[in-house]
């Protein structure tokens, strides 16, 4: 059950004893109850009187419980809800970004766990507390009649018995509602992220259309979710009816009239049937629920046991010294369409790398590799002469410095964006932005400032020297650069090519397009859509 991987253990125990402190509440009002019929029967007006007097104090006893078991259940739930994020979050940081969509793990971290929240495990409490109250209700139950008590006991496991049968159903519906959530999810990301578009050549009319045929899916999996859930739970309420309420009542009505059983007792444990059937029930209804987020949890379990057997994913790794990497017949597959074939390549410590061709050939797919984002579908990545497995992924990747073709920007100061929260001087920020071109920047008024959302506040150039600037900070052996200077201007492009090319850092770039007068640059210049073969060393 989650509630005993996830959450602080002390706040669960304080939960489950407040929780078996409520559970007596039923078999107390069953006393109670028993106790008046009793004081009715022999026109006892002491024991009225004394019961009176016992109700009043333990109703309001079980109130300050009632109130200190609810103050518990939401501690324990939100930390719970805290580690499970926790986890999530290491688990998406650590993902490559080529093997979930961001709308996917938006949609998963807002819909999918708060359904895991409801139906997860706030449902598994509710089970705890109703099978605590079920336990001590058919205890008492048996102290007053024990074959009336097994009439009801029996009866009450019918419905359990029928929901065994039911989960497949039910597990079905609740992935398929997950699935068509996420699709909503990602469309409405599509139509919110180019609205500009949308308002620009008037197509509200038809994206609104569209919204409302992927929410009116997303409901209608929703529907048929509760509909199944529903139809469930009402054919097991009514076998309950029959077979835990009126032939059990039967059994107690015959030991009545045959003398082996008081009227007093016999509503007792009348009164205790439904502290036995009802948590039964609920049980019952409470795990045809948590079916509905099986696939939920296996991936959060998942990412929990990543989260411990990785626990220094974190982490730096120790420094290793670059001196070569190499490709040795690589081979690798995007949605089965092959994009390496026996590929080779083999760079050594400073040298300056190009490597040319037009879009979708993969060039940004070979940097992947390498960083290690990507895996090989066959072949060898060494590293230094060792396979990449040798070296843990803090290691390798401490090795790498990243400048993407497509920029992006926290909605932050621009040393955030340079450090990413990590320490670093300021006149080393400052002459890296110096470098970069940004200038501009390189103040402590400059480094305070806010770029804004997706770094609405500065140019695309801007953006793009604001990622060099930052690789430039790291200072890492080996710089990735994918379209680095695409959006800079001509006279910045080339400022930018000097400074990689008189720096002693390792540059592996790819480009569609590079003058050609700057070849010679380059250690080696390799153009994917020339080659006749995939040995390109």
């Amino acid at each position: 059950m989650l509630i005993f991987k996830f959450g602080q253990k002390a706040k669960l125990v304080n939960y489950l004893f407040w929780t078996i402190i409520d559970s007596f509440q039923a078999v107390f009002v069953a006393y109670i109850l028993g106790q008046f019929i009793s004081a009715a029967t022999k026109g006892s007006m002491q024991i009225f009187l004394e019961n009176t007097v016992l109700a009043g104090g333990g109703f309001l006893i079980f109130l300050g419980v009632s109130l200190l078991q609810a103050n518990a259940e939401t501690s324990f739930v939100a930390s719970a809800n805290l580690e499970i994020k926790q986890v999530m979050f290491q688990h998406i940081l650590r993902e490559p970004a080529a093997n979930t969509s961001i709308s996917d793990n938006i949609s998963f971290m807002t819909n999918d766990l708060k359904l895991l929240e409801t139906n997860g495990i706030k449902t598994e409490m509710n089970m705890i507390t109703n099978l605590f109250t079920f336990i001590f209700a058919l205890v008492a139950s048996v102290t007053y009649d024990i074959w009336t008590t097994i009439a009801f006991f029996i009866g009450s496991l019918v419905p359990i018995v029928i929901s065994q049968f039911t989960q497949g159903t039910i597990n079905k519906k609740g992935a398929e509602w997950s699935a068509t959530n996420s699709k909503f999810t990602a469309h409405l990301k599509d139509v919110l992220t180019g609205k500009q578009s949308i308002r620009v050549y008037h197509a509200e009319k038809v994206m609104n259309s569209q919204l409302i045929k992927f929410a009116t899916k997303l409901e209608d999996a929703l529907r048929k979710m509760n509909l199944t859930i529903g139809v469930v739970n009402s054919f097991a309420y009514t076998v309950a009816m029959v077979t835990a309420m009126t032939i059990p009542f039967g059994v107690g009505v015959y030991r009545i009239i045959g003398g082996a059983l008081t009227i007093a007792s016999f509503i007792a444990v009348m009164q205790l049937s439904n502290s036995v059937t009802n948590p039964l029930m609920s049980i019952v209804t409470a795990n045809n629920e948590r079916q509905t987020v099986t696939e939920i949890q296996t991936k959060v379990l998942a990412a929990k046991e990543e989260f411990v057997n990785e626990e220094g994913a974190f982490t730096d790794g120790e420094p290793v010294k670059f001196d070569s990497l190499r490709l040795a017949d690589v081979s690798i597959k995007m949605n089965d369409h092959p994009l390496f074939e026996h590929l080779d390549l083999n760079v050594q410590a400073g040298d300056k790398i190009l490597i040319m061709a037009p879009s979708g050939f993969g060039k940004s797919t070979l940097l992947h590799i390498l960083e290690e984002d990507l895996k090989p579908s066959s072949g060898t990545y060494y590293y230094n002469d060792q396979p990449s497995s040798a070296y843990s992924t803090g290691t390798l990747r401490q090795q790498f410095a990243w400048i993407d073709q497509t920029p992006f920007a926290f909605d932050s100061t621009v040393k955030f964006n340079m450090t990413l929260g990590l320490e670093f001087g300021n006149d080393k920020i400052k002459a890296a932005l110096t470098d970069a071109g940004l200038s501009q920047f390189a103040t402590d008024e400059g480094l305070n400032y806010k770029v804004g959302e997706n770094g609405h506040n500065l140019s695309g150039g801007e953006l793009q020297r604001l990622e060099i600037a930052r690789a430039r900070l790291f200072n890492r052996p080996i710089l990735l650069a994918d379209e680095a200077t695409s959006s800079l201007d001509e006279k910045t492009a080339k400022q930018i090519h000097e400074l990689f090319m008189n720096d002693d850092q390792t540059l592996i770039e790819v480009a569609h397009h590079v003058p050609e007068d700057e070849f010679r640059d380059y250690t080696q210049v390799i153009r994917l859509d020339e080659a006749t073969a995939w040995s390109l060393a």
